[in-house]
C-alpha cells in the first residue's frame, strides 16, 4: 500500500550543530520539518516518517579526494526525538542507505562521523543501495571533479512501502537532483530510482527533468536560481550535456 507522507509543518525548528559553509546552503529548498545543520550538509527531517524530507549540500572537486576513511559509526541522532536507531533496521532486509554518501564526507573526521547519523539514512534494498544508487553516487562524484563542484539535493519519494520497526517509513523510491553552476553553463538534472529488490536499466533510464521531480514531490528545488534560468533549465533532462 502506497501512501503520502509529506505534510507541511506550521513551524520550522532550526537546530545548529556546527557552522555550515555558505556554499552548502545556497540552493537548499525550503524546509518542511526540522532543519538540522551538520558539517557541510543540511537535513530537513520529517518527525512523522522518522526519515529526512531531503538532504542538501555542495560537493566540491577537492572534497571527493579527502583522506579520511569510512567510520561506520551508525548511531541515533539525539537532536530529534524521532530519530531511527540502527537496530530498527535489524533483520528487515533493508540497508541503512546514506543520503549524503560517506564517500562525499572525507574532508574531516567530524564530517565523516556525522554522515553516519541515522537522520542521514533511508531504508534501501540491497539492490538499490549497493547497485544503482552507488553507481549514481560515483557518477555524481565524477561530475563534481569535472565541473569543480555540483549542488546536490536527495531524498525519498512521497510514497512508501510501509514501515520498519520504530515507525521508520520505507520509501518507494529515492531521488537525487543536481545543479552545476559553471560560468556560462548552468544546468540541472534529476534521477528517480525505485526502492525495489530488482532494478533493471541504465542510470540514464532513470533521469528526469527537475521540474517533473518537483511536481512529484511538491518541493521547489534550487529555489535560489533566478526564475528565468530556472524555468529554462529545469524543463529538460540534458543527460548528454553532463
Amino acid at each position: 500500500m502506497f501512501y503520502t507522507r509529506f505534510i507541511p509543518c506550521l513551524a520550522i525548528l532550526f537546530m545548529v550543530s556546527t557552522p555550515l559553509k555558505s556554499q552548502d546552503a545556497k540552493f537548499a529548498p525550503q524546509s518542511k520539518g526540522i532543519l538540522l545543520n551538520n558539517p557541510s550538509y543540511l537535513i530537513d527531517f520529517d518527525e512523522d516518517a522518522h526519515i529526512a524530507h531531503w538532504v542538501h549540500y555542495e560537493l566540491l572537486a577537492h572534497e571527493t579526494m579527502g583522506a579520511v576513511t569510512r567510520s561506520d559509526d551508525f548511531r541515533k541522532d539525539d537532536r530529534v526525538s524521532s530519530s531511527a536507531s540502527p537496530s530498527d533496521y535489524k533483520g528487515s532486509g533493508y540497508d541503512r542507505g546514506h543520503i549524503k554518501p560517506a564517500a562525499d564526507s572525507k574532508s574531516s573526521s567530524d564530517e565523516m562521523s556525522t554522515s553516519f547519523l541515522m537522520t542521514n539514512m533511508l531504508p534501501q534494498t540491497p539492490s538499490l543501495n549497493r547497485g544503482k544508487w552507488k553507481a549514481l553516487e560515483d557518477l555524481v562524484r565524477s561530475w563534481a571533479v569535472e565541473y569543480g563542484g555540483v549542488h546536490i539535493t536527495s531524498g525519498p519519494t512521497p510514497e512508501s512501502f510501509g514501515e520498519l520497526r520504530g515507525e521508520v517509513e520505507i520509501p518507494a523510491g529515492c531521488w537525487k537532483a543536481l545543479l552545476r553552476t559553471v560560468p556560462g553553463d548552468t544546468l540541472t538534472i534529476a534521477f528517480l530510482l525505485p526502492n525495489t529488490k530488482r532494478i533493471e536499466g541504465d542510470l540514464q533510464d532513470f533521469a528526469l527533468p527537475v521540474d517533473e521531480l518537483e511536481q512529484l514531490l511538491g518541493v521547489d528545488l534550487f529555489p535560489a536560481l533566478p526564475d528565468a534560468i530556472e524555468n529554462r533549465i529545469e524543463r529538460s533532462i540534458n543527460f548528454d550535456e553532463w
